[in-house]
């Protein structure tokens, strides 16, 4: 459990969620909103203003990573079952992005 971890996967999920410049604060609202933490939470992690961090928050906020992986892979399965109707070179692809789903089911049972 770490502050600077916390930290790491917060500023990717806000660098993500965010559509555009004037766009961050919104980015947060709407993460803090669907993942249950809180926007000045969100805010001092993002900016590594955050000497310290509960167990409870660490944990919250990789489990919120974690759920953003598994929107990612989905996405990721979409495209990937998309071209491969069209190529059946790209098979080995689809195991792939399958054991990577695993991995992040495997890492969300921890």
């Amino acid at each position: 459990m770490s502050t600077a971890v916390a930290s790491e996967y917060v500023r990717r999920m806000v660098e993500r969620e965010t559509a555009g410049n004037g766009d961050v604060e919104n980015a947060i609202r709407r993460l803090a909103r669907k993942h249950g933490l809180s926007f000045w939470q969100i805010m001092h992690l993002r900016a590594g203003r955050a000497k310290s961090i509960t167990y409870d928050a660490f944990i919250a906020i990789r489990g919120a990573y974690l759920d953003y992986c598994e929107q990612q892979i989905s996405e990721l399965r979409k495209e990937v079952e998309e071209v491969r109707g069209n190529d059946d070179r790209f098979e080995d692809l689809v195991d792939e992005v399958e054991a990577l789903a695993s991995k992040i089911r495997q890492a969300k049972g921890r």
